[in-house]
């Protein structure tokens, strides 16, 4: 009589992984797990979520895969989120055009609500290299006033608003 064990793991991998992303992106790696043995009962699950759900920097996922002879297998990989003008002012819009309101309205109207958007993001793209860190404070500033009341009219909830004072604070 042969008996086999499995006494190995299965593998995890990760695919698609950028390495870096802005706050606006979306984080989107694969996960696979393979087992050249008793096979993958349970395998792992990819990312797929909003970059600006993560912290800023550093940030590392871990997953788990089971293979049919209970071994468990782990991996885990790495990326930044950043935050920077183009991408603030991206995730800004993004938060404003992804709300009810803002889909409930025709084209002429938005296109009021994206001038509102794009003067808050104004702001955000006078900041450079070479911006004077006063003259940066006032115009971070100016954005948060502008998110403000971007959320006051109801285009941003509290949360959102919050979200993008956060990352502004952070440039």
């Amino acid at each position: 009589m042969t008996i086999k064990r499995d006494a190995t793991p299965p593998a995890v991998s990760f695919s698609g992984n950028a390495g870096s992303y802005t706050v606006a992106q979306t984080v989107s790696i694969g996960c696979s797990a393979t087992d050249n043995l008793s096979g993958v009962a349970a395998g792992c699950s990819g990312i797929n979520t909003p970059a600006y759900r993560f912290a800023l920097g550093a940030n590392t996922v871990t997953r788990r895969a089971t293979d049919n002879a209970g071994n468990i297998g782990s991996g885990s990989t790495s990326f930044n989120v950043v935050v920077d003008p183009a991408g603030l002012c991206a995730l800004t819009s993004q938060f404003v055009q992804g709300s009810a309101r803002y889909q409930a309205l025709g084209p002429a109207a938005r296109r009021l609500v994206d001038l509102s958007v794009a003067a808050a993001c104004a702001y955000l793209t006078s900041i450079g290299p070479q911006t004077h860190p006063a003259e940066k404070a006032a115009f971070i500033n100016a954005y948060k006033a502008a998110v403000k009341a971007l959320a006051q009219a109801g285009w941003l909830t509290q949360n959102q608003a919050a979200t993008l004072a956060t990352f502004a604070d952070a440039l």
